[in-house]
């Protein structure tokens, strides 16, 4: 059964209330700058305060110091030790002088409205700089429903805001991964995610409850990044990119294109633009814009070789562009081939959603052995954006086939 369909037998005359939770770090709880906000208020939607109490969403929808599940305050104590205050007086400090909070899940929520008719609640369950593994069910030692731990919490919240008349759970939205972009934690990071969904779904008692997952956004990195690498940062993008191949009911938008408002966290206008491709997918069943292959297509009239992406799930072909710059020629492993660069690439006009590749090979042996990636690294150019706005994901290299060379015109 459809995410419309599920739990639609709520009693005659009873507005639904299609219920979402809002899971994973700091740019699922919002870090962009309130002043940018532009989210109009809608009166269908809105959110489980972090108190406990509904609410019309509006930003911030994540007051972590008013938190009733004591897990938020704990984490953020942890990193002020010396703090006196209590979490009153914190809270009144941040809703009084934080100028940030400004996340996507008022946008995401105003989009479902308007693509459902029905009204909408949210319920923001996510803290920032955390792992998957503090996510884990019994993270510490402590019971899995234990509300001192973010998977108790909102599991918590959620069960709180299904005790609503009308409400049903219509699915998850993630956004996680940053924390986890280390050499140790991100070689797994795929199927401890699946582990996770599969947990998560099964204690909701929802086997067929959508998640959609964000694709890791752009990262200006500092000179010290800790423990993060590009590489591991790559890794977790792409376990994110392939999750639909593996789970079923998932699906996957990026933020790779998207604007930041400081080195790493999306800014509000990019935060507004996600949660509205959230919704799209979350309304049409999509699993998002991919690749599906690349192959050798001919020669440009100036006898370079030409590639052709072909890419599934893009809406109305891509956005027209002068160029579609993210797009290296690489080893498998994902090192740049010094030999060989991407002259050009933009949407042939047979196919507006495949893109072209124009190489600087002459013959089609010149790239044997060569892959294709889009989007690596940290801080990547990415501009290939379809009709539904729905962009192209970062993906790891891939193989170039090449049937059919010789005969290339």
């Amino acid at each position: 059964m459809d995410a419309a369909g599920r739990g639609a037998a709520t009693g005659k005359g009873r507005a639904l209330v299609d219920t979402w939770i809002l899971a994973g770090q700091s740019n699922m709880e919002g870090c962009g700058l309130l002043a940018e906000a532009v989210d109009p208020v809608d009166e269908r939607v809105e959110h489980l305060t972090s108190a406990g109490d509904w609410a019309v969403a509006a930003h911030p929808l994540h007051r972590l110091w008013e938190s009733y599940t004591p897990v938020h305050a704990q984490l953020m104590r942890a990193g002020i030790p010396d703090e006196t205050r209590d979490d009153a007086e914190l809270a009144r400090a941040a809703r009084d002088e934080s100028p940030i909070g400004a996340g996507l899940g008022v946008a995401f929520g105003q989009a479902m409205a308007e693509l459902t008719g029905r009204r909408i609640g949210l319920v923001p369950a996510a803290h920032g700089g955390t792992s998957l593994e503090q996510w884990s069910p019994g993270h510490g030692g402590a019971p899995d429903d234990s509300t001192a731990t973010l998977y108790g919490a909102m599991l918590d919240r959620a069960r709180r805001a299904l005790g609503r008349p009308g409400a049903v759970l219509r699915g998850l939205l993630w956004y996680q991964g940053e924390s986890d972009a280390s050499p140790s934690r991100s070689r797994d990071y795929g199927e401890r995610l699946e582990a996770w969904i599969a947990r998560v779904l099964r204690d909701l008692g929802e086997p067929e409850l959508p998640v959609l997952v964000v694709q890791l956004g752009r990262f200006a990195r500092p000179l010290d990044t800790g423990d993060n690498t590009e590489r591991s940062w790559d890794a977790v993008r792409e376990a994110q990119r392939t999750l639909p191949r593996r789970v079923p009911a998932t699906g996957l938008a990026t933020a790779v294109d998207l604007p930041l408002t400081d080195s790493i966290h999306v800014d509000a206008r990019g935060l507004a633009r996600l949660g509205r491709r959230l919704a799209r997918l979350a309304h049409t069943r999509s699993t998002g814009p991919d690749v599906t292959r690349v192959a050798l297509h001919g020669r440009d009239p100036h006898g370079l070789c030409t590639l052709r992406v072909s890419c599934s799930d893009v809406t109305g072909g891509w956005a027209p562009a002068a160029r579609l710059p993210g797009f290296v020629l690489c080893e498998a492993d994902g090192r740049p081939i010094a030999r060989l660069r991407v002259v050009d690439a933009r949407p042939p006009a047979d196919d507006p959603t495949a893109i072209e590749i124009v190489t600087t090979a002459v013959e089609a042996h010149e790239l044997e052995g060569a892959f294709l990636s889009h989007g690596l690294g940290y801080d990547p150019v990415c501009l290939a954006v379809d009709g539904a706005d729905l962009a192209l994901p970062a993906f790891a290299p891939q193989p170039i086939a090449l049937e059919g060379a010789a005969s290339a015109p």
